[in-house]
């Protein structure tokens, strides 16, 4: 598990003594091939952890606002190669403006450094 994610989001393990079980069908709906009046089974299941934790609720809303940026873009998109795309077309976008205005670049530089010096970011991306 990704430790730093969990302190970025003050998650705390509560417990990890049980076990999730997922049911889902296998795709094999067919017949014993020896035997006609007998149909396979085809539910298989999946076990896992299952963790309980506690997260703050702004910690919570903040995941679900990621969640439905990316996925709403997702569906505008239509497939994940779409997103990356869009993705870069408005990193070169808001590149361009950086370099067309000064005061724009100076703005992101500063925000940038921030964001570095709060830890939210792990270096300056001056592009």
């Amino acid at each position: 598990m990704n430790k730093s994610f969990h302190e970025k989001y003050e998650m705390r393990l509560i417990d990890d003594n049980k076990r999730y079980v997922r049911r889902h069908l296998s795709g094999i709906m067919f017949s014993d091939m020896y035997d006609k009046d007998r149909v396979m089974d085809s539910v298989v299941q999946q076990t896992e952890k299952l963790l309980t934790i506690t997260i703050p609720e702004s910690r919570l809303e903040e995941l679900e606002k990621i969640h439905d940026i990316f996925y709403n873009n997702i569906e505008v998109a239509g497939d994940q190669r779409r997103m990356f795309e869009l993705i870069m077309e408005q990193r070169y976008a808001e590149r361009d403006i950086r370099k067309r205005f000064p005061g724009v670049q100076e703005a992101y530089e500063h925000y940038s450094t921030l964001l570095y010096l709060s830890g939210y970011s792990d270096k300056i991306n001056l592009d």
